[in-house]
């Protein structure tokens, strides 16, 4: 009898878990034009969904979000709602007003078609309820510091403010224009003072403000001496971390892709290695290296690659042993190839590299080299 009621009262709860999540948030096929007048006679603000079919957030949020009962409740009784494939019809115009920037990104609009909130990303559906309803209300972030920044603020604090929102909002292209006005703006001594600091280190900002060839990089390891309110350590952590990406770039052949050719020229080589030799980075002669073997690949002397890295690898600092990465890369890249030399390569990273990927990969990679020969 009690196995039965067990049984019973399991078969329950699966078909009320079923069943229990079966609305959803309910998109209007309509032009923003017709969403703009439908909202204004039902007194609402529209909700867009920014999505792309190749988007796996966008997907996962549609499934798995927008499904939940809560969630459906909320947006079908409070606004207009429609979805865009930013790839499409006047979702792409669509997409440059409002600079969209990444996928998913939500967007609250008024019956004007002006931009209410906007937010960005995949999240939980309280979150994205939570977000949702910050957003209408008329104070929220995006809509004070676009007003601010409209009705013509432009102090320092308020800028720095706006850049990092603008990139929370992965509005690019805005933020770095914003940067730009700033470090115009900022005196030398501002410019390294520590509040500053989130515009040259490494943080959530750095790969849009502060990467390889980019104006801050170029300025901090220019006047790295200014900013001396920055422990040494975390200054030399983002000057050596930029090198070595450049490097790694260099030597596994990735600047020439379209994403890279404008942060990664092969003549800035030369920049970079009088830049380095005007620190005082404890990693400096290593540094000087990666520069001598990236010049190397640029100029297609494979040779000249293999020989310097086989002669002073068992010298770099670990991370920079991370090169060795990039110059398999490199080698994979060249039909054909045969990996001469490789072997003492690996030899000596086997001996003195505490990175067991590494070491792992430089015994197949020399045991392929013998394979190759062997044949």
């Amino acid at each position: 009898m009690n196995k039965k009621l067990v049984t019973g009262a399991a078969m329950i709860l699966w078909s009320t878990a079923l069943f229990a999540q079966h609305r959803k948030i309910e998109f209007q096929s309509l032009t923003l034009a017709q969403a703009c007048i439908k909202a204004a006679q039902e007194n609402k603000l529209i909700f867009i969904d920014c999505y792309t079919s190749w988007c796996i957030p966008c997907k996962h949020m549609e499934a798995n979000v927008f499904t939940v009962d809560s969630v459906a409740d909320y947006f079908n009784s409070q606004f207009i709602n429609l979805k865009m494939d930013m790839d499409k019809g006047e979702a792409v115009a669509l997409g440059k007003k409002y600079q969209v920037g990444a996928y998913p990104s939500y967007l609250l609009v008024n019956k004007d078609s002006v931009l209410v909130s906007k937010f960005v990303g995949g999240m939980s559906a309280a979150e994205f309820i939570s977000k949702t309803k910050a957003g209408t209300n008329p104070n929220n972030a995006v809509a004070v510091m676009n007003a601010r920044y409209d009705a013509g603020e432009r102090s320092s604090e308020f800028l720095r403010d706006y850049i990092c929102q603008k990139i929370w909002l992965m509005e690019i292209a805005p933020a770095q224009k914003l940067n730009k006005d700033l470090m115009q703006q900022l005196s030398r001594a501002d410019k390294a003072k520590p509040e500053n600091w989130v515009l040259f280190g490494d943080n959530r900002y750095s790969l849009y403000l502060s990467d390889a060839g980019s104006e801050n990089f170029n300025y901090l390891a220019e006047h790295w001496r200014d900013f001396s309110a920055i422990p040494r350590d975390t200054l030399n952590s983002k000057l050596s971390s930029i090198y070595r990406k450049i490097a790694g770039v260099f030597v596994a052949g990735r600047y020439n892709a379209k994403t890279n050719s404008e942060k990664y020229r092969p003549t800035d080589i030369p920049t970079y290695k009088k830049q380095i030799e005007g620190t005082e980075l404890p990693d400096k002669k290593d540094l000087l290296l990666l520069m001598d073997i990236s010049q190397a690949a640029v100029d297609k002397n494979t040779e000249k690659v293999t020989r310097l890295l086989a002669e002073n690898v068992d010298t770099l600092s670990e991370k920079n042993k991370s090169i060795v990465f990039d110059y398999i890369a490199m080698c994979l890249s060249i039909p054909h190839y045969k990996y001469d030399g490789f072997g003492v390569i690996a030899d000596r990273i086997v001996k003195t590299s505490t990175n067991p990927f590494l070491v792992n990969i430089c015994k197949e990679y020399k045991q392929r080299e013998i394979d190759l020969h062997a044949k």
